[in-house]
């Protein structure tokens, strides 16, 4: 996901689409933490769009459509085994951010 984003102070904004998940966790603060820590600033340098199936998991490939469609760089998904099979499914051409957990990401988690 790094080499895709660019940092903060880069004249060219970047588009991060994140968080396919089922609800909104304390999955999303941490997320933005960290993308503030490494030098990118929401509304600033990255933007970020969220699309929450609000536990309607049905509502998932939907919503990762409507990701893919928009042509983002990165899809974080989040929430469990659903949003991360759901957005492997809705697309092989961007990249995905699944990890097994934020506080090791260590690479992408198999799915």
């Amino acid at each position: 996901m790094r080499g895709r984003l660019r940092r903060a102070g880069s004249s060219r904004r970047c588009q991060l689409s994140d968080f396919l998940a089922a609800s909104p966790t304390d999955t999303t603060r941490a997320f933005r933490q960290g993308l503030r820590e490494t030098g990118y600033i929401e509304g600033e340098n990255v933007g970020i769009e969220y699309r929450w199936a609000e536990n309607e998991l049905d509502r998932l490939p939907a919503l990762a459509a409507d990701l893919v469609s928009k042509r983002v760089a990165v899809i974080v998904a989040t929430g469990g085994t659903a949003p991360a099979v759901v957005a492997k499914a809705a697309t092989a051409t961007i990249e995905l951010g699944l990890v097994a957990s934020l506080s090791r990401p260590g690479g992408n988690s198999q799915v």
